[in-house]
């Protein structure tokens, strides 16, 4: 497969460094998403509102633990599925680990609908920031199957050698919650809540580039919901493999 020739044809350091400059360029990209809401809500000069960011933060950093517990799992089980030369089953995998973020994301969601008030409340939301942090914790709960599909499905693609596809995903991402954030913070003055809006459509156009590039440049990851039902055995196993990298991004976060 062409995609693979990366790792299977070329020298072992020219690999590893087309794997880690792009991880390092998301991982700047993300400290900059991370920031955007932050700043911008900022400006309106209304500390509440900064405060009330600052609470539902921890929430949505889990959600990006489970996220990268499935993506680094599943992208560790795929390579060494396709390292194995088994192609089919590399794509039942990676079909179970894009509708596993999916599921979880959805899960989440209903959760985080359903239970807002008292999360806010465990992580120390008082009376006068909780319109606030409501409110910006539910449109997110909206966005958050997007937010786990394109977090875990641009680490799956790496596995298959689609390399850049997965960094501009992120890139278009956070550009569109650049572009938009004061656009629906200042301009249409939608305070917090425009915040949240802009990065559900900054996390629907990642997704949505990243289902392109498995249309158009992936020969084995899939979007199967069949291939991926055969394959739930092997859910556990792709979960204890993530699972040191999800802990890793939860103790960041803290």
């Amino acid at each position: 497969m062409e995609n693979e020739t990366l790792y299977r044809d070329k020298p072992v350091w020219t690999a590893i460094w087309s794997l880690v400059i792009p991880s390092v360029l998301t991982i700047l990209v993300m400290v900059v998403y991370n920031l955007a809401d932050m700043f911008f809500i900022a400006m309106l000069g209304d500390d509440t509102q900064v405060a009330a960011v600052a609470v539902v933060g921890p929430v949505f950093s889990v959600a990006n633990a489970v996220a990268t517990t499935i993506g680094a799992g599943g992208c560790t089980l795929l390579a060494r599925t396709l390292g194995a030369g088994e192609r089919e089953k590399a794509s039942s995998l990676a079909s179970l680990c894009v509708w596993t973020a999916l599921g979880f994301g959805l899960v989440f969601a209903v959760l985080l609908l359903l239970f807002s008030t008292p999360a806010l409340h465990i992580l120390g939301a008082t009376e006068d920031l909780l319109t606030y942090s409501v409110r910006y914790l539910r449109i997110l709960a909206i966005g958050s199957p997007l937010m786990l599909f394109s977090v875990s499905t641009a680490s799956i693609v790496r596995a298959e050698g689609v390399i850049i596809p997965g960094m501009m995903s992120h890139m278009a991402g956070t550009v569109t919650n650049l572009v938009l954030d004061p656009l629906f913070i200042l301009a249409l003055h939608m305070g917090i809540s425009g915040a949240a809006l802009a990065t559900v459509i900054g996390n629907l156009a990642a997704s949505l580039l990243l289902v392109r590039s498995i249309r158009g440049n992936c020969a084995v990851v899939r979007l199967s919901p069949a291939c991926a039902r055969g394959m739930l055995p092997r859910l556990p196993s792709v979960l204890a493999t993530g699972l040191p990298n999800g802990a890793s991004s939860i103790l960041s976060g803290l």
